[in-house]
């Protein structure tokens, strides 16, 4: 990460690329051990942004709701329910 962080072609969307893949974001939920988000915090424009492979959100930090949202966790290659 330090090497993609002091690359000058590297921008601030290829570096946020990287958190969605391996091995940064990691799907070993069997061993309970595997990414739920990754989030981006805009503090000139006081935002962050929520971060799955297929889906991301964007929030103000003055207007953040509370709310309920389903994230399918795939590849979980398990045959037991998870336990968290």
């Amino acid at each position: 990460m330090s090497a993609c962080l002091a690359d000058p072609n590297e921008t601030i969307w290829t570096v946020q690329s990287k958190f969605l893949q391996d091995p940064l974001y990691t799907r070993d939920y069997a061993k309970k051990f595997g990414t739920l988000y990754t989030a981006i915090y805009d503090v000139e424009n006081l935002t962050v942004q929520l971060l799955w492979p297929n889906k991301q959100h964007t929030y103000s930090f003055e207007d953040f709701p509370e709310e309920k949202m389903q994230i399918r966790l795939d590849n979980l290659n398990i045959n037991s329910k998870l336990a968290f």
